[in-house]
């Protein structure tokens, strides 16, 4: 969709050469975004619904040139230390 090709021309704008621009997706869902990302980016999508992570993981094994992790989690208890995503 349109809104999903505007994300990943936003993070081709956003790359810096020699850096890979850190992105994190809340509610990735079925990953409808991740056919948009683009290479020099570090992808992570979260979501606290396993099945439709199970949809996006297997839009991943078409992706595996791109650097995409997808997790279960809630966005109201993140894992990852704060500053770790641009």
């Amino acid at each position: 969709s349109g809104g999903h090709q505007e994300i990943g021309s936003l993070m081709r704008r956003s790359r810096t050469k020699g850096r890979l621009l850190k992105v994190l997706e809340v509610g990735v869902g079925s990953g409808l975004t991740l056919a948009h990302v683009p290479a020099g980016v570090d992808f992570t999508g979260i979501d606290v619904n396993e099945k439709m992570l199970a949809v996006a993981r297997k839009k991943t094994e078409e992706l595996r040139s791109r650097r995409i992790t997808l997790e279960t989690m809630n966005a109201e208890r993140l894992s990852y230390p704060a500053n770790s995503f641009d």
